[in-house]
């Protein structure tokens, strides 16, 4: 959310071929945060999956 009120929507994908580890899955989302810039993050959000 912006300070304007506005979400965006950083990346989407498909990973329903890939493992789903903690790894991965932090492997991932550090790569979204780097190419976004870590100062621009407020929060992620998952499912309730218990490897995350």
């Amino acid at each position: 959310i912006t300070t304007d009120r506005k979400e965006y929507l950083v990346s989407l994908r498909n990973y329903s071929l890939e493992f789903h580890t903690s790894e991965f899955f932090a492997s991932e989302i550090s790569s979204i945060i780097e190419t976004v810039d870590t100062e621009k993050f407020a929060t992620i959000v998952t499912d309730s999956a218990d490897n995350c």
